[in-house]
């Protein structure tokens, strides 16, 4: 079924060479916020979020 789904999408294109293209755009995306905060900050974690 996955393969079905990868050959539709796909259409006679490398899936996995398209991805591995892809990386180095995505690559930044991935890195952490901050070194204090690598996932950022849940502004609903402080309660001056609730007087908005």
């Amino acid at each position: 079924m996955l393969q079905q789904l990868l050959a539709s999408c796909f259409s006679g294109r490398d899936a996995l060479a398209e991805a591995r293209e892809s990386t180095a755009r995505w690559e930044n995306w991935l890195l952490p916020i901050s070194a204090g905060a690598p996932v950022g900050d849940d502004p609903v974690y402080n309660d001056d979020f609730q007087h908005m």
